[in-house]
């Protein structure tokens, strides 16, 4: 007989009467999973990331299964496909526990060739460490109760496709630095604001060379890969102002012949060019589900409250530059 698989569906059903027998009984293995993982107060129930991605994958009307994989890794996965941050090359760590000490380089030891007979001679290593520290982000996602009571997969599907979507917007605005919440940790725009370009083009838009100067200063930091990551609107200007008769600053999804990814999370004022494999985003255990029935209790609609804890640190400064209107 197989082994009982992890329902996300009856998560769901759980929580919306978890006074409810059945319901309970039915979620005898999501309800043990929840008091695995819950190292610190829960809200509700904490559902381990994974099958939150995996969720994603199993209703026929999900449109997740290109993006979600089986391993232990899912919803590292999920997330890194949802969050522009994530397709730019941002190292992602799941399964945390405690503070993170996360060694980071400000000045790298030189290489160099040694003479017949010759001594190595020691180079600088300049270290520090960061340490991440877990922060709290939420998403809510309104929900039928009747739907979350009938474990339907394709609606759990569903559900969980919103949370993702949810969360990865707001840990890409977090990460950029370009979050609208005051609680939001710092990000890339603030770390990078002391060396910030100014944008001098028409309409205070970077000019080519601006745009290829950013590339530069990361190729200079030995930045592996380096992406831009721009606001639709600066894209559409870019896209339809030409730098000369021919040229124009983004061409192709591409700037400098490097990638160009597009997200609403970044303003449109600035433009961030990385390697952004130096950027490492912290996921500390999985994901603390509670109902709200309050808001839309007379039309039968609850509030689902997603809650995660992670942090952000940069390895490596240099890896990243920033342009955009003083």
């Amino acid at each position: 007989m197989p082994e009982p698989c992890y329902s996300f569906a009856r998560a769901l059903a759980f929580l919306a009467d978890p006074t409810d027998t059945a319901a309970r009984r039915a979620a005898e293995l999501e309800r043990n999973a929840s008091h695995e993982l819950a190292h610190r107060p829960v809200r509700g129930l904490i559902v381990p990331g994974d099958e939150l991605a995996r969720a994603m994958g199993t209703g026929a009307n999900a449109g997740g299964a290109a993006l979600v994989g089986q391993s232990n890794g899912a919803f590292a996965g999920a997330l890194r496909a949802a969050a522009v941050v994530g397709r730019a090359g941002a190292t992602m760590l799941t399964g945390l526990r405690g503070d993170l000490a996360v060694p980071t380089v400000t000045q790298g030891a030189p290489a160099y060739w040694l003479p017949e007979g010759g001594n190595v001679t020691p180079g600088t290593l300049t270290l520090s460490q960061g340490v991440m520290r877990p922060k709290t982000v939420a998403a809510a996602v309104p929900v039928s109760r009747r739907a979350m009571i009938q474990g339907n997969p394709d609606t759990a599907a569903l559900v969980a496709a919103d949370l993702l979507a949810a969360l990865a917007h707001e840990i890409d605005a977090a990460a950029l630095g370009a979050s609208a919440d005051p609680a939001a940790p710092e990000g890339l725009r603030q770390a990078l604001a002391p060396a910030k370009v100014a944008f001098s083009g028409a309409g205070q838009r970077p000019t080519w060379a601006q745009a290829s100067d950013l590339l530069r200063a990361v190729q200079e930091g030995n930045a592996a890969d380096p992406v831009f990551i721009l606001s639709p609107l600066m894209a559409h200007v870019l896209r339809t102002t030409f730098e000369t008769t021919v040229e124009r600053v983004l061409k192709d999804d591409q700037i400098a012949d490097q990638p160009a990814l597009i997200t609403p999370a970044m303003p449109d004022t600035d433009l961030i060019c990385g390697g952004f494999s130096d950027l490492i985003i912290g996921q500390w255990g999985g994901l603390d589900l509670r109902i709200d029935p309050a808001p839309g209790a007379a039309s039968d609609t609850v509030t689902l409250r997603a809650f995660a804890d992670v942090a952000f640190l940069v390895r490596r400064l240099s890896s990243f530059a920033l342009g955009g209107v003083e």
